[in-house]
């Protein structure tokens, strides 16, 4: 039960059966998953989904172990080229309080085992990665919160949106997350005017949290101002004894 909050912010996929090796080597490749062979025991089996906050998976008498998983979650249901499916996942998903997901296999069997629409299920899985932030963040989860305003400034399951971004970002922010912090810290240092105050405002927060890299962003900053400082000085100066110059003559 805990562990769901652990993996909010970092959901794991699900795989089991043939799939495809563009499945493997697209973007769902860069987040956090795990492969699953078909030989585990009943228990590994419900385990497994306890664990999961997303499933990809042919169909199959395993998805009915979907009933384990946390509410929230996805279910990802590959069915079989050119026969119709029974709704029985969808609904076992649904009464789970869980998002259904179907894409059709390019070819297969379950005896031969399915080769999937790679660009289908990766554009569903981005979605359902979407989704599970969105819920998530409104549950005030920081972690789902920070990856949510990832999806929305790359556009990944959702249509991109700075400013969404920016608020999601901000919310994580303002819940402990140090990743959060250290993205707004640049974020207000390449606004426009820079707003070195509030990136160093930021970049403290995150510093206090253990974030070494914020903490050496805003010792350079700090420095940075230090210089500028000492310029500014030497210029008043000079200008000042320019001036007194000026008035001697």
């Amino acid at each position: 039960m805990y562990v769901c909050l652990f993996v909010a912010a970092t959901p794991r996929f699900l795989f089991r059966g043939l799939l495809s090796e563009p499945l493997r080597t697209s973007p769902i490749s860069r987040l956090p998953w795990q492969f699953l062979g078909t030989k585990l025991s009943l228990a590994q089996q419900i385990s497994s989904f306890a664990w999961a906050d997303i499933v990809i998976a042919p169909h199959g008498a395993a998805l009915g172990h979907s009933v384990y998983m946390q509410p929230g979650g996805a279910i990802i249901e590959i069915g079989y080229p050119g026969k119709e499916l029974p709704l029985i996942f969808m609904a076992t998903a649904l009464s789970a309080q869980l998002d259904y997901y179907l894409s059709i296999a390019e070819k297969g069997s379950h005896a031969s085992g399915l080769i999937a629409d790679a660009d289908d299920v990766v554009e569903l899985a981005m979605k359902a990665v979407a989704s599970f932030y969105i819920s998530s963040s409104q549950r005030g989860h920081s972690g789902a919160q920070f990856n949510l305003g990832n999806a929305f400034a790359n556009g990944v399951g959702v249509a991109q949106n700075r400013m969404r971004a920016l608020e999601w970002w901000n919310k994580a922010a303002e819940g402990g997350h140090k990743e959060a912090s250290y993205t707004m810290g640049y974020v207000y240092l390449k606004s426009d005017p820079p707003n070195e105050a509030k990136a160093a405002e930021y970049w403290q927060r995150a510093s206090a949290a253990g974030h070494k890299a914020a903490g050496t962003a805003l010792e350079q900053l700090l420095q940075q101002q230090q210089v500028q400082q000492q310029v500014q000085q030497q210029q008043q100066q000079q200008q000042q004894q320019g001036v007194q110059q000026i008035q001697q003559e």
